[in-house]
């Protein structure tokens, strides 16, 4: 189920986890920092990347993730891109914007209120599947 920013926060901190936004360095938009149960979001971002990027954290901190620099890191790192584009984008809801805008993952991810990013990373798991396994409903 896809929610809103505010959901995702009593979310976390059902979870166990508290989330705390401040200005972080501009090459990262959040961070998990396991031994807290920390979960740091840049409070300057515009709320549809805070929501992409708390649902990325969230990811991580459920999967008690220790960080991406290792081999072990980097599968952590694909695992929880593709299970945050999982978590926000609805299989019909997207099939239906690549329809209406021609495939353009920018206006797509406006449409589907994500970042481009969470497209592509949803983009390629929709290639990894099995057609007879994506499931919409006839209108």
């Amino acid at each position: 189920m896809m929610q809103c920013y505010d959901e995702m926060l009593s979310t976390a901190q059902a979870l166990g986890f508290e989330v705390i936004e401040e200005s972080i360095p501009s090459d990262c938009d959040g961070l998990y920092l396991w031994p807290y149960r920390l979960i740091v979001i840049d409070q300057n971002l515009p709320e549809y990347v805070r929501r992409c990027t708390l649902c990325h954290e969230l990811v991580h901190a459920e999967h008690d993730d220790r960080g991406c620099g290792s081999r072990t890191g980097m599968a952590a790192e694909a695992r929880t891109r593709r299970e945050t584009a999982l978590h926000l984008i609805d299989v019909p809801k997207y099939k239906l914007a690549e329809e209406m805008y021609d495939g353009d993952s920018s206006k797509i991810a406006s449409e589907l209120n994500v970042t481009r990013q969470v497209v592509e990373d949803f983009r390629s798991w929709l290639q990894n599947q099995e057609p007879r396994r994506i499931v919409m409903k006839a209108c």
